[in-house]
């Protein structure tokens, strides 16, 4: 479902409001549902519809005052539809992601849920089924508080955002939970995750129905959703499986840590995660850095991985519900051309530099390079400013740079 940008703005402003009410630190982004169609709604595309199909041909057919009264007939419905669909409650499910805890804004209840870093509980994964051509992809997450609130991302917000929260949260409870984990069995007591048992002794799973001590396992092959024991004595390996198993992100990273000091063999085969991005490149922020996009923007932005295409250097940063996008490319004859017919030119930044009409997209050439500069949820004022503060750096860095 689309959300206007005044909108967008608007979740913005309540989001750091909210961080700074309940101590969650600096506000970062958010993940929206799919939304749900209300009866309001509903009730609206049915009375424009009607109108349209039953309406207009009636007009058409129609002469003299009954074609004045099916005109008017037509027109009402139409409005009444159009009115009943703008003035339905938005309903959509939103995730706030902050430096020290996670929000969650369901339509249906009164006040969000909040979880805070130092009171977490702990996380649970859910998987699809394997088919032939992939294995079983990440499709929902759950975070529960100490204190019984849960926090649930499921398939409604879409796998990408299911899989960009999961990289988010998986350090954090990992720097949470192991040095806890790894003190416990140093001290001779075994780590439970719901059913998996690890000690030094060996691992055990399945609530204690199967047991493997670590002189016997030859290898260790770790995925998200499961783990491959090689097991002396056994021609197939052991398959542990990971899905609802508590804070399973501590118990791979601990079984590996494991493995490693007792010699033991181990690989890990991640699966490729739907709107999974390469790391942040030393390439890209060095272009921008976070404290000239953070004092451009009004507040504090983070570099995060983003995705490229080819040979193109990316560098992508967010915060606050913002983010900021530079990639930079080869030029291409095709660059002045279009920017000319949509964009209005900026003298004196670069050799040439356009800033589109929105307002939320900015193009420079410098020598044989182009960079695109793009801004998403700064209200309208602030987009040009920031892009054009943004878009002066840029220049003057490509500028800078030794010829290839």
């Amino acid at each position: 479902m689309d959300v206007s940008p005044g909108e967008r703005w608007k979740i913005g402003v309540f989001a750091r409001e909210l961080g700074r009410a309940r101590e969650l630190g600096e506000y970062w982004r958010c993940f929206e549902s799919g939304g749900r169609t209300s009866l309001r709604a509903g009730c609206g595309v049915f009375l424009a519809i009607l109108g349209l199909f039953a309406g207009v041909p009636s007009v058409v057919i129609a002469a003299g005052l009954r074609r004045a009264v099916v005109l008017v007939v037509t027109v009402a419905l139409v409005s009444a539809g159009v009115a009943l669909i703008r003035s339905a409650p938005n309903k959509i499910d939103r995730i706030l992601l902050y430096a020290s805890g996670l929000a969650q804004l369901r339509y249906r209840d009164v006040a969000p849920q909040v979880i805070h870093w130092s009171r977490f509980g702990h996380v649970l994964k859910s998987y699809s089924s394997a088919t032939e051509d992939s294995d079983p992809q990440l499709i929902r997450i759950s975070v529960a508080g100490a204190d019984g609130t849960v926090i649930v991302a499921d398939e409604a917000y879409g796998r990408g955002s299911v899989g960009h929260l999961e990289r988010e949260i998986d350090p954090v409870v990992t720097a949470l939970r192991l040095p806890a984990a790894a003190g416990q069995c140093r001290a001779g007591s075994p780590v439970t995750f719901g059913g998996l048992s690890l000690s030094w002794d060996g691992i055990g799973w399945d609530a204690g129905a199967h047991y493997a001590s670590w002189p016997d396992i030859g290898a260790v092959r770790v995925k998200p959703h499961e783990m491959e024991l090689d097991v002396a004595g056994r021609k197939r390996p052991w398959l542990i499986g990971l899905a609802e198993v508590p804070d399973a992100c501590v118990a791979i990273k601990l079984i590996q840590d494991m493995a490693t000091e007792l010699g033991v063999p181990h690989e890990s085969a991640d699966v490729a995660r739907p709107g999974a991005a390469v790391p942040v490149s030393d390439a890209g922020t060095a272009v921008l850095s976070q404290a000239e996009v953070s004092q451009a923007v009004g507040w504090p932005m983070r570099a995060v991985p983003c995705p490229t295409i080819g040979k193109a250097v990316c560098a992508r940063f967010e915060g606050g519900g913002a983010a900021v996008e530079v990639k930079l490319r080869r030029s291409v004859r095709a660059d002045r051309a279009i920017a000319r017919r949509v964009a209005q030119s900026l003298p004196g930044i670069g050799d040439e530099a356009w800033l589109l009409k929105t307002q939320t997209r900015l193009v420079i050439r410098v020598g044989a390079t182009t960079a695109l500069l793009t801004i998403a949820d700064l209200p309208p004022p602030a987009r040009a400013p920031a892009l054009i503060h943004l878009a002066r750096i840029v220049a003057a860095r490509l500028a800078a740079a030794p010829a290839p």
